[in-house]
């Protein structure tokens, strides 16, 4: 609900833009949705109005007429009452402030002032629509650059004295409109700021601010995109900014900020220094470009805490089944290690005592020397297994064997431990890209996207394969939730649904999972067509849930729909 106070006295329009309680101080997003609710006579209206914005260019002297259209969704009558103001940034949120017309100061110069709409008040009967046609007159003498303005429909008329506009409460919707005199146009802008809300984090949810400065005299759309990657070069994500869309508009010498969150999936192998470029587009008569680049660090504590206390515990183990290899391989030797730590005692003694004791030392120069507890041990083994004459006397020997050497089989277990541990790292450093979510926060709602949304606009359209036919349009929606753990199966399984006649409705993430098989959840009524989505999806698995809306079908995709 906006409320607006017009208050009007005879003063220069630089005293006014100084004095705030002067102003119409109503915050009006970018991202404006062209709905509202207003409580009148004890009762709630809902108006909406659309377009919320029109954007033109246009020559000094020329015209150009539009409508725009209020919806009365109520089931009464309501009497709106529109009316033209100037619009002007305010703030970094992509909000605005709009001024009433101050015709004395401005002399025609202001966009609200060429404007004029074809009715000051309109009957929208029940669950109706009307139309409110207007038109825009640029002045000969119009500043080159942007001009902006916005119409209000509200539920009071404006109350006018012969002074100026007085204080008058209205509840409005609004169309904002954009207009783009030829001539002199100055397109300049410029990245102010790129920076992350925190430095170093413990999990992969960052939140990204780019502030893009407009320098010139005519609002900019800036479209780019914020490239993740990580310490190894890795792609990690993409976030669009203003993909299709005709808002994210910068006015003239204001900043915008433009807030992301990034969320990935957690991985061992994803612990480090992150970078983030962010690359702006922007322009009409000439493509220009702005880039930033920023940094930013993954280090989960409680992950590197686990992994430190392992390897100090792998150190000590590794230590400790050496020093058994040693005592094994000096008893082969024919010395024994126990009157050696003997040896090196009263060395250390006579060293105290200037005497001279001299110790033992062995020198190993044979690799037969060193390999001499395994071959000894081995064939140890092989002659007790001959000599051995039934079945519980093999198995017998063969724990006897596994208590001896239990030590130095656990030593080979670890090894070969490690070794899988680092072929998995290894194999994991070469995934080139993995699931996540992007949060755009916008003045109204934060919207959250998935990868394979993002994905799925770069994806071709698909194509049946000879004699495969449409379905009749379903009566039930589907959803897809990518639960393989690779970015790009639920955007292709869209694309193919799609191709054959299904509704899908949303695309997202579960971020975490990596499942090898596709899973149908489905309503017992919508069996026989659950059945028919299987065969499209490489033959799904199918689970019957109650609870399920009998018009809707979720699909997790795994990694059988490559």
């Amino acid at each position: 609900m906006f409320v607006v106070e017009l208050l009007g006295q005879k003063k220069t329009m630089i005293s006014i833009l100084k004095n705030s309680a002067l102003l119409i101080f109503i915050l009006v997003g970018v991202f404006t949705v062209p709905l509202v609710t207003l409580a009148q006579s004890d009762r709630t209206q809902t108006l909406s109005v659309s377009p919320t914005l029109f954007q033109m260019s246009a020559n000094p002297s020329q015209s150009w007429t539009s409508e725009i259209r209020v919806v009365n969704v109520n089931d009464y009558p309501i009497t709106v009452y529109p009316q033209v103001v100037n619009f002007a940034p305010s703030g970094e949120t992509g909000t605005g402030s709009l001024i009433p017309i101050f015709a004395e100061e401005t002399q025609g110069k202001t966009l609200a002032e060429w404007v004029t709409l074809s009715q000051s008040e309109v009957l929208i009967l029940p669950q109706q629509t009307v139309t409110i046609p207007f038109s825009v007159t640029v002045v000969d003498d119009a500043a080159p650059g942007g001009h902006y303005a916005a119409i209000l429909v509200g539920t009071k008329p404006p109350a006018r004295t012969n002074e100026a506009a007085q204080v008058q409460t209205a509840q409005f919707v609004t169309a904002l409109i954009f207009v783009r005199v030829s001539g002199d146009v100055l397109e300049a802008g410029n990245i102010r700021e790129f920076t992350t809300a925190k430095t170093i984090n413990s999990e992969p949810n960052i939140q990204f601010d780019v502030r893009f400065e407009n320098t010139g005299n005519v609002h900019l759309q800036p479209q780019g995109d914020i490239t993740i990657t990580n310490m190894w070069g890795s792609q990690r994500g993409v976030i669009p900014i203003n993909y299709q869309t005709h808002f994210g508009n910068v006015l003239p010498n204001s900043i915008r900020k433009f807030s992301f969150t990034w969320t990935g999936e957690q991985s061992s192998y994803d612990i480090g220094r992150f970078k983030a470029i962010a690359t702006l587009g922007y322009g009409e008569d000439t493509k220009n470009f702005a880039t930033s680049t920023t940094y930013f660090w993954v280090i989960p504590l409680k992950q590197i805490a686990f992994v430190l206390g392992g390897l100090l515990l792998l150190f000590w183990f590794l230590s400790f089944a050496i020093k058994m290899y040693i005592k094994r391989m000096l008893t082969l030797a024919g010395l024994d290690p126990v009157a050696r730590q003997a040896t090196s005692s009263q060395k250390y003694s006579a060293y105290s005592t200037h005497a001279a004791v001299p110790a033992k030392t062995v020198i190993i120069r044979r690799y037969q020397t060193v390999t001499g507890p395994v071959r000894h041990s081995m064939f140890e083994l092989v002659q007790n297994l001959k000599s051995a004459k039934a079945i519980s006397e093999v198995i017998k020997i063969i724990i006897t064997f596994l208590i001896r050497n239990k030590i130095f089989i656990l030593f080979m277990v670890v090894i070969g431990g490690l070794c899988m541990v680092t072929f998995w790292f290894f194999g994991d450093m070469n995934t080139k890209s993995r699931p996540y979510d992007v949060s755009i926060v916008n003045p109204d709602a934060t919207v959250v996207i998935s990868s394979d949304e993002i994905l799925y606009r770069s994806l071709p359209e698909y194509e049946l394969p000879a004699g495969e036919m449409q379905i009749e349009k379903p009566s039930f929606k589907v959803e897809l939730i990518n639960a393989s753990g690779e970015p790009g199966l639920a955007a292709k399984a869209k694309r193919k649904l799609e191709a054959y006649g299904y509704d899908v409705t949303t695309i997202s993430n579960e971020l975490g999972r990596s499942d090898t098989k596709s899973v149908i959840i489905f309503n017992q009524a919508n069996q026989a067509a659950a059945l028919e989505l299987s065969k499209k999806l490489n033959g799904a698995l199918l689970s019957v849930d109650a609870g399920i809306s009998p018009d809707l079908i979720r699909v997790y995709i795994g990694t059988d729909n490559r």
